[in-house]
This record gives structure tokens, C-alpha cells and sequence, in this order.
């Protein structure tokens, strides 16, 4: 199947709380509505990250279809689509990816548990290609020994995404689930996890990895 992620950040008028009631409540149904999306996932970023500053983004959108033509009409027909149109989020910081889905871990979530979702960025240096074939092929499997993953995927940008204009922001984004947030917690610190993070300066750009964590919700199976 083909994926489509939206990046979304609310309305600057807008609470989190309301924003996310928006999107489950009104947008999520009438994404629901339309027979090409086949698969249907929000998550919602928790309310105790914002405890210190503004996060990157306040949900997150992930849409599977049969075919990329479906993906890419879904995109460009806006509100008839289904596509967020603009009555909740800030359209300028909304970020549109088409990505190839790679599973690493393929456990199951549990209810209740949480989702991280960091935005990832290849080294200048690094071509498109041999980053994306390091971190599926390398990276992956190392922070596969992360004993705290539920479920962990890969979601690199596909080559639709780098034809954009502009091309989206990010790379790829790294999605891990765990049971609660005191399991992620649990986790750093541990060989495992400093050799992952050892590891990233090899292939991502310097400097600290965005991520927000969050809460999902399956709308539509």
C-alpha cells in the first residue's frame, strides 16, 4: 500500500485541547468518508510536552492507499478530499510527506501506550540514496536491540516527495511505540540505546532530533 503522513500544527488562535478535538471530531469523519483511503491513523501529541516550550507539531496524519495515483489525488483535491483545509491548522507550517513504510519491529502496540515520532535529516554529505539504505540497513537493526520497543518503523520520503516544490522538510520520520512513557524513559542510558545514539552522527545531520510523543487512534482499519 501507499502512504501519505500530514505534519500538522494547529491555528495560533487554538488550544491544543480544541485542536485536538478538531481533528478527531470533524476532520477525522470526513476523512473516514472517502473510499480511497483505506487505512486511517491520528495521534495526538501529549499535553505534558509542552510543559517547557511549543512543540514542532501538534498531530499527526497517516493515510494508506492502494495505489500512488489514489495517494496523489487525495493530496491535490483538497477539502473534497479530505485533506486538512486550513479551518484548524496553520497552513504554513504543514507538512505533507509521501513515504515508503519500512517495519523493524513488528509488535503490536498496546492500548493506552504511546508513540514517538522523531523527524529525521540526512548529513549534507550523504546522498539521498546511500542514507536511506544506511539507516534501513545498519541503523534499523542496531536500535532494534532497544529492549523497551513495542513496535518501531522507518517511514523514509519516497521519490515523489523529493519531486515536490519545496520539497518536504524532513527526510524520513522514526516512529517507536512503547507501553507508557516511563518504559521510553527506562530505556536511555542503556548500551543499547547509547550505541544507537552513537551511531546517528554517521548518517544524520548534527544537532539535536526533533520528536514529539504522542497518542494514536486507528479511524479507520
Amino acid at each position: 500500500m501507499f502512504k501519505l503522513v500530514f505534519l500538522l500544527k494547529r491555528r495560533p488562535d487554538l488550544t491544543v485541547q480544541a485542536f485536538h478535538a478538531h481533528l478527531r471530531e470533524v476532520h477525522g469523519p470526513r476523512v473516514c468518508e472517502q473510499p480511497a483511503v483505506r487505512r486511517y491513523v491520528q495521534s495526538y501529541t501529549l499535553l505534558q510536552g509542552y510543559s517547557k516550550s511549543e512543540l514542532l507539531f501538534d498531530g499527526i496524519e497517516e493515510l494508506w492507499f492502494d495505489s500512488g495515483e489514489a495517494r496523489d489525488r487525495f493530496v491535490y483535491r483538497g477539502t473534497a478530499g479530505g485533506a486538512p483545509n486550513g479551518d484548524f491548522f496553520d497552513a504554513s507550517r504543514t507538512v505533507i510527506m509521501p513515504v515508503d513504510l519500512h517495519v523493524m519491529k513488528a509488535g503490536a502496540p498496546v492500548e493506552g501506550g504511546v508513540k514517538s515520532i522523531e523527524f529525521v535529516n540526512r548529513r549534507a554529505d550523504m546522498p539521498i540514496e546511500r542514507f536511506g539504505r544506511y539507516w534501513l540497513e545498519h541503523h534499523g537493526p542496531l536500535a532494534c536491540h532497544i529492549e523497551g520497543f513495542r513496535r518501531y518503523e522507518q517511514n523514509h520520503l519516497c521519490a515523489e516527495g523529493y519531486a515536490a516544490d519545496p520539497a518536504p522538510a524532513f527526510d524520513g520520520l522514526a516512529v517507536t511505540w512503547f507501553d507508557s512513557t516511563d518504559a521510553m524513559k527506562r530505556t536511555v542510558g542503556t548500551p543499547a540505546y547509547k550505541a544507537t545514539r552513537e551511531d546517528e552522527s554517521r548518517f544524520l545531520r548534527p544537532g539535536h532530533l526533533p520528536f514529539i510523543i504522542t497518542r494514536e487512534a486507528r479511524l479507520k482499519a
